[in-house]
């Protein structure tokens, strides 16, 4: 992998893992998700995260080896 594609995967990564509590770092993970992802994410995306992920904080591990 790139390094530059690694950069931005791993930023994603890192922004996803704590759920947001400003309009910041809403802003930040949305911008990221977008770099990452090529798309906006939705407001079901969202619903998925924090069903998957942040509410379950305990139980998560992420794999980069992308």
């Amino acid at each position: 992998m790139e390094p530059a594609k690694a950069r931005i995967k791993t930023n994603f990564l890192t922004l996803v893992r704590q759920k947001p509590e400003t309009p910041e770092q809403w802003a930040a993970l949305t911008e990221a998700w977008f770099v990452a992802c090529e798309y906006e994410p939705t407001v079901e995306d969202f619903r998925l995260l924090a069903e998957f992920l942040w509410e379950n904080q305990d139980s998560i591990e992420v794999d980069i080896d992308c």
